[in-house]
């Protein structure tokens, strides 16, 4: 993975792809008009988490409490 502040990418089996956009950024003309190389776009980028872009605390911890737990997820053997 390679993230910067205007997108994030991914090294796939065909290149670097892009992956998501931050916000308000254009993808031709902010991204791939700017990279000297050829990138992939294989589906429309997801838009990044606008919380990356605040100068405040993203607030995520208690999304990660509220999380089950990988035990939690297992389902039951049959």
């Amino acid at each position: 993975m390679y993230v910067t502040d205007r997108a994030m990418f991914r090294l796939g089996p065909g290149g670097i792809e892009v992956l998501e956009l931050a916000p308000g950024v254009d993808l031709a003309k902010d991204v791939l008009a700017r990279i000297g190389f050829p990138v992939r776009v294989p589906a429309p980028p997801r838009p990044m988490d606008p919380r990356l872009f605040r100068s405040d605390p993203m607030g995520i911890l208690a999304e990660f409490r509220g999380r089950p737990s990988p035990r939690q997820r297992r389902r039951p053997e049959p």
